[in-house]
């Protein structure tokens, strides 16, 4: 209904409505499991994002947890997301990695340098150190990914909508923040000890709406890399 998934489960009231999506639910990410265990996938997810459930049903993911155990050998993580959430999940115990959002506020001004970005990371990566010791599991960045849009260390989370921003992407649109961006993220976070590694969000398939001029422009500012300057920020950053 528009909502944040973050929110599924905060107006629930009724033990119907938690039993129909429990059930559901289980049946989903089981199903994906017994794919990921038959694929010999390296890693799997057993949610994003799902403040509000998690934090509700705490004996429902205990008992998840240990049916996709079940069906799957592999490691697991969760995706928790940057706000803190991820001190809330209280399950990294049984699982391998703890799964952060990694959308983190870096700085405050538009079209920052590679440098202000870093010094921005590193409060969060002291409390990603202090909480990797804590828990004793390692952290991987489940996601995290920037804008190409001069403002796109401010708010990494917050999605251009492309339709709204339609006459204004000239002026947002920069492939040089974006990379800049990136470039800070392999300075700060890449060499720690603590991180496991990254997903970036997000590398884009070919389709037909794609290739529509108005869904061209919009990817001037859109999350996704191909193309722009920030893959040759990404190329030096995996770089031996």
């Amino acid at each position: 209904e528009g909502h944040w998934r973050a929110q599924i489960g905060e107006y629930y009231t009724t033990p119907e409505q938690w039993q129909v999506l429990e059930q559901t639910y289980a049946d989903f990410i089981l199903h994906y499991a017994r794919v990921a265990d038959s694929a010999q996938a390296d890693l799997f997810c057993i949610g994003t994002e799902l403040e509000a459930f998690t934090r509700l049903r705490p004996d429902y993911w205990a008992d998840l947890i240990g049916r996709v155990k079940a069906v799957y050998s592999g490691p697991l993580t969760y995706a928790a997301n940057w706000d803190g959430n991820y001190r809330k999940f209280p399950h990294w115990a049984e699982l391998d990695y703890v799964g952060v959002q990694a959308y983190f506020p870096l700085v405050e001004q538009e079209d920052a340098s590679i440098a202000e970005i870093a010094t921005g990371w590193q409060p969060h990566c002291e409390a990603l150190r202090q909480y990797a010791a804590e828990t004793g599991k390692p952290i991987l960045f489940t996601e995290i990914g920037y804008k190409s849009t001069r403002d796109t260390a401010v708010k990494p989370w917050h999605w251009p909508n492309w339709r709204e921003n339609a006459e204004k992407v000239d002026q947002l649109a920069s492939q040089e923040a974006q990379a800049r961006a990136y470039a800070a993220f392999f300075q700060a976070c890449w060499p720690e000890p603590w991180l496991a590694g990254a997903h970036f969000w997000e590398w884009q398939a070919g389709n037909r709406r794609r290739r529509s001029s108005k869904y061209a422009n919009y990817q001037r500012i859109s999350f996704s890399p191909q193309g722009k300057a920030a893959m040759t920020a990404l190329k030096k950053g995996f770089a031996p």
